[in-house]
């Protein structure tokens, strides 16, 4: 697994890893580890395609593994940024629905997987980068899945 900066000690390497969102979210849900990492990499995907790079970037800097999740989901044919209108937002739904499900995940647990999220990027000194992922899934999943959104 890819470090955002090499730990100087085992013990180091061990802490960061216990406080990733991959293990948030296994903690949390229940799910393996590459449930986890699928499931945040969709999520991270529509984020990254419904926000500005700049924002998108407070995103990642706040998560230590967001490297290697965005690389973790299975490839599913379609480029969700080629979408526009509102297109785009059913074809958000549809490609976090697809990828949950190719993970073996029940599309219910999206709105768990947001939760954890923003409450993982919310612990810190700066909300922003948990406004901002809310903010991204609530305008990607809109209209189609609007409830998914209310209940977290």
């Amino acid at each position: 697994m890819p470090w955002k900066s090499t730990p100087s000690s085992p013990e180091q390497k061990i802490r960061i890893d216990e406080n990733s969102l991959t293990s948030s979210l296994v903690q949390s849900l229940g799910v393996t580890t590459k449930q986890a990492e699928g499931g945040a990499g969709a999520l991270l995907d529509v984020a990254e395609n419904t926000l500005s790079k700049a924002d998108f970037s407070k995103i990642v800097t706040a998560i230590p593994d967001a490297g290697s999740l965005l690389g973790t989901t299975p490839t599913m044919g379609g480029n969700l940024a080629s979408s526009g209108g509102s297109s785009k937002l059913i074809d958000g739904y549809n490609h976090i629905k697809k990828q949950f499900e190719s993970l073996g995940l029940n599309s219910s647990m999206i709105s768990s997987f947001i939760s954890v999220m923003v409450q993982y990027l919310g612990k810190g000194d700066d909300s922003t980068p948990s406004d901002l992922l809310q903010s991204a899934l609530s305008t990607a999943l809109s209209g189609s899945a609007g409830s998914l959104i209310n209940s977290f």
